[in-house]
């Protein structure tokens, strides 16, 4: 059963539960007053940070929370595995799902790298960390680079 309110005739309009859409749109105000310029700023911070690694895409210029980064000579699978190591959790693959590792054609097709790529969301929870994740981003590609 649908929990939000629905237009829909075939459904009755007094089977929602007012509850959970009071708190859908509670969240929703919250994550509109979230400091969207301090998001965009992370995003920036690490692409500049990103790009020390050198031969890096980004994929987009303004991308808001969203980030997708690919880097030459890193395999994907490592580079998420070791960034979990360090207590960081990343997508990557596609960007239709996240438990698909395959490179990405989106990416391909964009004339983009598509291997070595990580995707992130940079949410007000996570802004504190955005500064060393970078860093610790571009310590482990050197470190993957260094082992070809």
């Amino acid at each position: 059963k649908n929990p939000f309110p629905t237009l829909d005739t075939a459904f009755p309009i007094y089977g929602s539960n007012y509850g959970l859409t009071m708190l859908a749109a509670a969240t929703l105000e919250q994550f509109i007053a979230a400091d969207q310029s301090a998001i965009s700023e992370g995003n920036h911070l690490i692409r500049a940070i990103a790009s020390e690694a050198g031969d890096v895409d980004v994929a987009g210029e303004e991308t808001g929370d969203r980030l997708s980064l690919s880097f030459l000579y890193v395999q994907s699978e490592e580079l998420q595995r070791r960034l979990y190591l360090e207590g960081y959790l990343v997508d990557s693959g596609s960007a239709c799902s996240s438990s698909v590792l395959e490179p990405s054609h989106v990416l391909t097709r964009m004339g983009l790298l598509s291997q070595g790529n990580v995707r992130l969301r940079i949410r007000p929870t996570n802004l504190a960390h955005v500064e060393e994740f970078a860093h610790a981003l571009v310590k482990i590609v050197h470190s993957l680079r260094s082992q070809v």
